[in-house]
C-alpha cells in the first residue's frame, strides 16, 4: 500500500503533474471550463476516497457532513493561499 503521507516533494510533484495537464488543456479550451472539469474530477476523487475508506455504505452515509465538511475546508484553505499568492504577484503571474 502507498505512504498516505508523502513528503513534501512528491506531494508537489503530483499536484504539479495535474497543473500540467490543466495547462496543456488551457491552451486549447477556455481556461475556466478547465477549472470547473478539475473541480469535478476532484469531487469525484474525493468521494471515491471516501468511500474507499468507509468500511461500509451505512458509514460512508452517516459520514457524509463530516467528509464533505473536512474536504470543503481542505479545498479552502489551499483556495485561500494560492489566492493570495495570486494577488500578491499578479502583475508577473498574468500577461496581458
Amino acid at each position: 500500500m502507498s505512504d498516505p503521507n508523502p513528503s513534501p516533494e512528491a506531494f508537489r510533484q503530483m499536484a504539479s503533474e495535474y497543473i500540467e495537464v490543466a495547462n496543456r488543456q488551457g491552451q486549447d479550451a477556455y481556461v475556466g471550463a478547465v477549472a470547473t472539469a478539475m473541480l469535478h474530477a476532484g469531487a469525484r476523487y474525493a468521494a471515491f476516497v471516501a468511500a474507499s475508506n468507509s468500511p461500509n455504505k451505512t458509514q460512508m452515509q452517516l459520514s457524509r457532513k463530516t467528509n464533505l465538511d473536512q474536504i470543503t475546508a481542505q479545498f479552502r484553505t489551499y483556495l485561500e493561499g494560492h489566492y493570495d499568492e495570486h494577488s500578491e504577484n499578479y502583475d508577473s503571474y498574468i500577461k496581458r
